[in-house]
């Protein structure tokens, strides 16, 4: 099976599981029903295959998760936004039990609902610093006050 094959599938799946509103998405439970989808690894060799195949689609799962947070990530798994929302999206990753986890947001406690509120807060102060530095530096740069 080819690579973007096995990320294609990671994404159909955890699209599947939000679009049927599931509460949590689990990244260890959502690789071992990936990986009981392909059992016909045999040989001498199909251990070895099976653990890094598992650690292969364990990490795709990762990041589709951790994409859901960037809700302007073309390649991650489509967000639904709240129905009278603009942002609020269904689902956010956010840390549970000791593992990065995409939880439904009507299903996050109101302390997970802070620190995502947080997170962006942070997120939007960066960027807008990081557009102050493109303009200090273009303003340098007209006045010939370059230094890099």
């Amino acid at each position: 099976m080819d690579i973007r094959n096995i990320t294609e599938e990671v994404k159909l799946t955890i699209a599947n599981l939000m679009d049927g509103n599931e509460n949590v998405l689990h990244p260890d439970w959502i690789t071992t029903g990936i990986m009981g989808n392909h059992q016909d690894i045999e040989g001498e060799d199909a251990d070895f295959a099976i653990v890094g195949c598992r650690a292969f689609v364990r990490n795709e799962v990762r990041k589709q998760i951790n994409k859901i947070k960037s809700i302007d990530d073309s390649d991650a798994p489509e967000q639904l936004v709240m129905p009278g929302c603009n942002h609020l999206q269904k689902y956010y990753a956010c840390e549970r039990d000791d593992e990065r986890c995409a939880v439904r947001v009507d299903m996050m406690t109101d302390d997970e609902l802070q620190q995502k509120a947080a997170e962006y807060r942070a997120m939007g102060r960066a960027c807008f610093d990081h557009a102050d530095e493109i303009e200090r530096y273009l303003a340098e740069r007209q006045n010939g006050k370059l230094a890099l």
